[in-house]
């Protein structure tokens, strides 16, 4: 048996219902701890000033003795009403039951955002990210919709909440009349829909929506592929097609092909219509820059750094790459591909800094390495 709405009029009921009265057997069929069993809890809305607002000397929840208190809001939107010490620990179990949903959300996140790319290293990067965006939204969705629906004793739901428009929602319409007119508010509206969940359980989703394309970069850096033959080269590592890059001789920034490949030890092959070009096991390190120049050749690459300002004395350092290698790991500052970088005039005056260019020449024309 429900509670009489009484049209969510005020005037309907007297001033002595401020007092504390003992549980009534018919209103307790309407309390907090029995609408957990609805689906969809009918709701009554009262706009009232929270800085001001007074609440009945009775339980929220089951219209009991009051004997605790819990806050309700934050800062100036907040109230505080009046429990009794059972109906307070579910609401408490309510506010426990969210935060747990936050942490099991952001724990999701941080386990398929960080080890999807791992586990399954050729997966795309939207793949990766959406896969993770659902694994965050998991908890969101049991504690949310799954657990309401299909176990509702278990949604300990909170008897007075606020609604994301700033109003009060009682879960006992008798208890937000009277609430109503204790405070002089006429503005009272019914409204059947279940408890909004607090903004911070999409942190989750949020997050993985931003450390989902952030962590497949990272797992699948960078590596320049350069084909220093005239045929055009097809590249392929653990079996996976993963560039054509025709010929180039020429020191250019526009030489070569740029891909992301799963970090880790990889087979990485190289064929062109004429046969096998290069068949190497490499290691690729996450976040850094590689260099892939495939087959035998008379060419040989090198850094070249230039300092300026008060970072150091002008002059450019450099240093080869090791020539009997056809892949390389580079450091993860590469300013420059194939280009030569401005030359340095040494004034103080500048705050200063370093430039790194990847270079490339035929060895017999090649400087050698410098002491900086």
């Amino acid at each position: 048996m429900r509670e009489p709405f009484a049209g969510l009029g005020v005037g309907a009921y007297d001033t002595s219902h401020r007092s504390v009265t003992r549980p009534n057997p018919a209103e307790r069929a309407a309390s907090a701890t029995d609408a957990v069993a609805e689906p969809i809890p009918e709701l009554v809305l009262v706009a009232l000033d929270p800085e001001v607002a007074r609440f009945p000397d009775e339980c929220a929840g089951c219209s009991g003795y009051a004997t605790t208190s819990e806050i309700v809001g934050r800062g100036a939107r907040s109230v505080v009403v009046p429990y009794c010490t059972e109906c307070l620990r579910r609401s408490s179990a309510a506010r426990t039951r969210e935060l747990a949903t936050v942490i099991a959300s952001v724990v999701m996140t941080a386990a398929v955002a960080g080890g999807a790319p791992l586990v399954w290293p050729w997966a795309g990067p939207v793949a990766l990210s959406l896969g993770a965006v659902f694994a965050s939204a998991a908890p969101v969705v049991a504690t949310c919709w799954l657990l309401p629906r299909f176990l509702p004793r278990l949604a300990r739901l909170r008897a007075v909440f606020f609604t994301w428009r700033g109003e009060l929602a009682f879960r006992r319409p008798l208890f937000a009349e009277r609430v109503a007119a204790l405070n002089g508010s006429k503005e009272l509206r019914g409204a059947r829909r279940v408890e909004r969940p607090a903004v911070a359980v999409l942190a989750g989703p949020v997050l993985a929506m931003v450390a989902g394309p952030v962590l497949y970069y990272l797992h699948h850096p960078l590596v320049r592929v350069l084909n220093l033959h005239s045929e055009t080269a097809f590249v392929e590592v653990d079996g996976h097609f993963v560039a054509k890059v025709l010929g180039s001789s020429i020191e250019s920034p526009a030489a070569g092909v740029d891909v992301r490949i799963p970090a880790g030890r990889r087979q990485i092959v190289a064929r062109s219509r004429s046969g096998m070009v290069d068949d190497d096991r490499v290691l690729v390190r996450g976040g850094r820059h590689h260099l892939y120049a495939p087959g035998t050749h008379d060419y040989c690459f090198w850094l070249e750094t230039m300092s300026y300002g008060r970072d150091g004395p002008p002059g450019v350092g450099r240093r080869s790459l090791d020539p009997a290698a056809s892949f390389w790991v580079l450091p993860r500052k590469i300013d420059a591909w194939f280009a030569t970088i401005p030359a340095s005039r040494g004034e103080a005056r500048w705050s200063g800094g370093d430039l790194t260019a990847l270079r490339q020449a035929r060895c017999r024309n090649a400087p050698g390495p410098s002491g900086r």
